[in-house]
């Protein structure tokens, strides 16, 4: 019996965010799905979450993925 296995690689990336509010910061992971880029990733993020401004990418596991 043959059987197919699908799986995708999830691209992980860590964001530096600030909370609008108290000014508080800290380093979330957020997953990127539709392999955009970190500009337009961030911009989406930043459109999308009221109480959060996000700074930037402080890693991105890739890289990590291909190799």
């Amino acid at each position: 019996m043959k059987q197919k296995i699908y799986f995708s690689l999830v691209n992980v990336r860590k964001y530096l965010r600030v909370d609008r509010v108290t000014g508080e910061s800290e380093i979330v992971p957020v997953t990127n799905r539709n392999a955009l880029t970190v500009e337009r990733h961030m911009e989406l993020l930043n459109l999308n979450d009221e109480e959060h401004i996000y700074l930037e990418c402080i890693e991105d596991d890739f890289e990590k993925i291909w190799h």
